[in-house]
C-alpha cells in the first residue's frame, strides 16, 4: 500500500485547499486521510486513483 501527501495530490492535478479537502472528506466526497505518524497525514494512493476514476466516469456519463 502506498501513501501520498498533499504534494502528491497536487502532482496528480488535485489542487484543493486544506479547507476544501476537509469539507469534502467530511461530506464523503473525497477519501479520508490516514495518520501515518504523530504529525503526518496522507491518503491511500489507490483510494485517490479510484476517486479520480469516478470523476472521469461521471464526466463521461454526462457527455453521453
Amino acid at each position: 500500500m502506498k501513501f501520498i501527501d498533499r504534494a502528491g495530490l497536487e502532482a496528480r492535478g488535485i489542487h484543493l485547499s486544506i479547507s476544501q479537502l476537509r469539507r469534502n472528506m467530511q461530506a464523503g466526497k473525497f477519501p479520508k486521510q490516514v495518520k501515518i505518524s504523530e504529525h503526518r497525514l496522507a491518503w491511500v494512493e489507490s483510494e485517490i486513483e479510484a476517486w479520480q476514476a469516478a470523476r472521469m466516469s461521471e464526466r463521461n456519463e454526462q457527455a453521453a
